[in-house]
């Protein structure tokens, strides 16, 4: 007995999961991406705050000339961005450090428009015994 086609595709529900698979696997898959995106973005702006820290500890125990301090900086931030140190040791009791972060995170990713355009990180360490 020959089947007509229009009986044959109506007489099972064999590939009915899978189109609940295709519908939902892009959203699901922008998800994933996004939450990617966000953690790449807090751990370079984590890796920015450890940078500050690091350099303002140098500065204030002279381990480190504000300039050392602001290379040294910049090269553990490697690898995550295009950074910008600045060090502000003018006043007597205190150390500020600036760190500016552009281009951080997955570059070209479709969530840039939720990302601000640069991170900024800032610490201050007080000069002990002044």
């Amino acid at each position: 007995m020959l089947r007509t086609k229009r009986n044959y595709f109506s007489e099972g529900e064999a590939g009915g999961i899978t189109i609940e698979y295709v519908l939902w696997l892009p959203f699901f898959l922008a998800l994933i991406l996004f939450f990617v995106d966000v953690s790449l973005t807090m751990s370079a702006h984590a890796r920015m705050y450890d940078a500050a820290r690091d350099a303002a500890r140098a500065i204030v125990t002279g381990k480190s000339t504000a300039s050392e301090a602001s290379a040294d900086a910049i090269s553990l931030l490697q690898g995550a961005g295009s950074f910008i140190v600045n060090v502000d040791s003018s006043a007597s009791d205190r150390v500020v450090v600036f760190v500016t972060g552009d281009n951080v995170g997955i570059n070209g990713s479709p969530f840039d428009i939720f990302r601000a355009p640069t991170l900024q990180a800032r610490y201050v360490m007080r000069k002990e015994g002044v």
